[in-house]
């Protein structure tokens, strides 16, 4: 990680801080320091993103001095483990932006790393005989000599919660040298 940010005043929010946004006025966002989490990159040198630089290094891809924020559109954000068993797949995580998908070492717990969508293991199995053969909740009744081994697929294009459209910013702060008021 990079050099340490320096101290904050109270009640300010810190650099790096990943908000969610319903507002639709993008050059509010920049005029008052908050940068679309898009992928951009930004210069780590400029004094305006240097204190950004600082928080978030160069995790989301970088090349030379240049650096990116973070690329959330169409993400779902996820708390990292700590420790915990939380995360039953975090081999599978690698960093933003590597195209190789070369998994991070499961002890880094790596703050920007993704794991690609997946759907949790199942089966669903039915019988061949006349009667409610399968288990679940709403069984399936095979009528004569059918036979079946498994149901039909349906669904859309992707497994997800019910959801609402926002904006992620990131705040890169005042430029160096500049005071918040």
């Amino acid at each position: 990680m990079t050099s340490p940010l320096p101290p904050m005043p109270t009640g300010q929010v810190p650099v790096g801080t990943v908000i969610s946004y319903a507002g639709v006025d993008p050059e509010q966002w920049e005029s008052n320091y908050w940068l679309l989490c898009d992928g951009k990159p930004y210069d780590s040198t400029s004094n305006a993103y240097s204190n950004l630089f600082k928080a978030i290094g160069n995790q989301y891809g970088s090349s030379g001095d240049m650096f990116n924020v973070p690329d959330l559109r169409g993400m779902f954000l996820r708390g990292v483990g700590v420790g915990t068993l939380n995360d039953p797949d975090i081999a599978d995580r690698y960093r933003q932006g590597d195209t190789t998908k070369t998994p991070i070492p499961v002890t880094d717990e790596l703050v920007g790393s993704v794991q690609d969508d997946q759907f949790g293991s199942h089966a669903h199995s039915l019988g061949s005989e006349n009667g409610y053969k399968s288990g679940g909740e709403y069984p399936v009744y095979l009528q004569g000599t059918q036979s079946a081994n498994a149901t039909g697929s349906s669904g859309g294009d992707e497994t997800r919660p019910k959801n609402v459209y926002v904006y992620f910013l990131i705040f890169a702060g005042p430029p160096v040298g500049e005071t918040r008021s």
